[in-house]
């Protein structure tokens, strides 16, 4: 629950809620979970190329690293979206980028990061928005 009590969040309740029951149903930690499960807990977080469009998915709650909660909540982390937002960008053959946001909001650490890194991207390839 130390997650939850030092965490600012801009999410909507009821996710929040969601995210807080998993967790005491468990009466772990989500770290401790994601130890027990044996393997290490990292978002995929699917980018698809098309015609030399990559799309980036953003969707369920935001974190800024990925964990358990990132997995089990169908979530994105902050860290993993960079990566792959990074990758689109330094790619030659990816003449644009269309971020699809369908977000109930998340954790506000990590937010303002992603927003700079977007927002230096300007004028290197087109970046767009779909909002679900």
């Amino acid at each position: 629950m130390k997650l939850f009590n030092q965490t600012i969040w801009a999410i909507t309740p009821e996710m929040l809620q969601t995210m807080m029951s998993l967790a005491k149903e468990n009466n772990k930690p989500p770290e401790a979970i994601a130890r027990e499960m044996g393997k290490e807990m990292k978002d995929s977080n699917a980018a698809s190329v098309r015609d030399g469009v990559c799309v980036i998915r953003l969707c369920g709650p935001l974190f800024r690293y990925a964990n358990l909660l990132t997995k089990v909540c169908g979530a994105t982390s902050y860290e993993l979206f960079a990566q792959d937002f990074n990758k689109a960008l330094k790619d030659p053959n990816i003449k644009a980028i269309v971020l699809d946001i369908d977000s109930s909001g998340g954790e506000v650490n990590g937010c303002s990061e992603v927003a700079d890194i977007i927002y230096k991207a300007r004028g290197q390839k087109p970046i767009d928005l779909c909002f679900d």
